[in-house]
């Protein structure tokens, strides 16, 4: 796994990109202090030197908890106050992901558990116009659904009524049983569905194909922060697969269609039959039913009545309102609305006009 040699930046004096290997800051002399974060530049090359190689590898600084000062994990003692070892604290050594790698003092200050925040990204002057467009666009579909509220004058009635006019006859039918009320008048075999019968196999060929591992390979799957001025890339492994593909035998069942047969009734039965449906439509405001002379075994049914009003706005144009009776009848020519207008022209309600 390749070793590269990060930077750091001194907190004391501000000097920027100093080489990880060096413990004092080579533009005040002042020690490393903890609390000082390393990054990788994008083109930090691969270190070959041993010494580079011992020292990275040896593990992370330890500061003094005396002087502040940073010392490399092999020193017994503080090479800035002497003072020694024991228990003082080792720069801590961080993972990151690919993505994750700080290649600045401000990225590495960001711990791998914290996510990398997303710049905000600057609209240009394309993208502002888009923008406005799509502003633009949005306010017109609001305003194309959103409801207009006009005013109206009534200006025409129309109405219609229906009636259905049914007669008592004696019918002939067939069926498959005979329903209550009916009489019986002959029977016969008679073709009624088909069945699927399993009639045999046959020997067909697929290919059937898996996914079979035939070994893996290893990938840079992020780098370490050795605590000591110094990267480590990170080796994952991953898994290579290859398809395998094969034929195979199977039986296909093959089905028959075998006709069935039922008794089918021929029979007569009394029933309610539509012969007519007389129907009055006009343009006034006085409805009526049409006049109906049954004769014997008659009778009407089925009542249907449709009722509409002729909207018109101060440009004459026209809308058509379809109310409940009760309402219709109450209206009046010239009488005031205000109409609630869909985009598409419908009238969904009516009020009355504020009086000027």
């Amino acid at each position: 796994m390749s070793i590269r040699e990060g930077l750091w930046d001194c907190p004391a004096c501000g000097a920027k990109g100093v080489l990880g290997r060096y413990h004092d800051c080579p533009s005040c002399n002042l020690p490393r202090a903890d609390g000082v974060r390393f990054y990788l530049p994008k083109d930090a090359s691969e270190i070959t030197s041993f010494v580079q190689i011992s020292d990275a590898t040896a593990g992370a600084d330890w500061y003094c908890q005396h002087c502040d000062s940073g010392n490399t994990a092999t020193a017994s003692a503080c090479q800035h106050c002497g003072a020694n070892r024991e228990n003082n604290p080792v720069h801590q050594t961080r993972t990151y992901a690919p993505e994750a790698i700080p290649h600045s003092a401000k990225e590495a200050e960001i711990t791998p558990e914290t996510p990398l925040p997303q710049p905000r990204k600057k609209l240009g002057k394309g993208k502002i116009i888009a923008g406005g467009l799509t502003l633009s666009t949005g306010f017109g579909i609001y305003l194309a659904v959103t409801p207009s509220h006009i005013p109206v004058t009534v200006s025409e009635f129309a109405w219609e009524r229906s009636v259905v006019v049914e007669e008592y006859k004696t019918l002939r039918k067939t069926g498959w049983d005979v329903p209550q009320g009916g009489r019986a008048l002959g029977q016969k075999r008679a073709f009624h569905h088909y069945d699927s019968v399993l009639d045999h196999y046959e020997q067909r060929t697929q290919q059937v194909c898996d996914n079979v591992q035939t070994g893996s390979s290893t990938y840079n799957c992020g780098s370490r922060d050795l605590g000591n001025g110094y990267f480590q890339d990170q080796t994952c492994t991953r898994p290579e697969y290859q398809q395998v593909c094969h034929n195979e035998t199977y039986q296909q069942p093959v089905y028959r269609q075998e006709p069935r047969y039922a008794t089918e009734y021929t029979f007569e039965i009394e029933q309610w039959v539509a012969i007519s449906q007389p129907t009055i439509a006009r343009q006034d405001h006085t409805p009526l039913w049409p006049k109906i002379k049954l004769g014997d075994k008659q009778r009407t049914a089925r009542p249907k009545e449709r009722y509409s009003v002729t909207l018109t706005d101060k440009d004459d144009k026209a809308y058509a309102y379809a109310p409940d009776f009760k309402l219709w009848q109450n209206l009046k020519i010239g009488q005031r609305f205000t109409a609630t207008v869909s985009h598409d022209d419908e009238v969904l309600a009516l009020e009355p006009a504020e009086q000027p």
